[in-house]
């Protein structure tokens, strides 16, 4: 993601939804779901804070990170998602 994503309204209700979405698809993997929304919201952050315009704020920028999970596919979350197993 991108710290700017703390600075807007509806991020943190945006992860609820996509977190519970994932949940009910894979309700017998709980811990892997939750991991693979935060995933999946932190990569919609990054590619919505890339398409921003200089002159465009935090209005535009809740919309480019919806319209990035709106057309994310799986091949992008694959080579997208940032995380780390231990």
């Amino acid at each position: 993601g991108k710290p700017q994503m703390g600075q807007i309204t509806g991020t943190g209700c945006q992860l609820s939804g996509i977190m519970t979405a994932f949940l009910a698809a894979n309700p017998d993997h709980p811990l892997e779901a939750c991991a693979a929304a935060v995933c999946d919201m932190g990569l919609a952050g990054e590619i919505g804070y890339s398409h921003l315009a200089a002159y465009e704020g935090n209005s535009t920028y809740r919309n480019r990170i919806i319209d990035a999970l709106n057309h994310m596919t799986t091949q992008q979350f694959k080579e997208g998602a940032n995380y780390e197993i231990k």
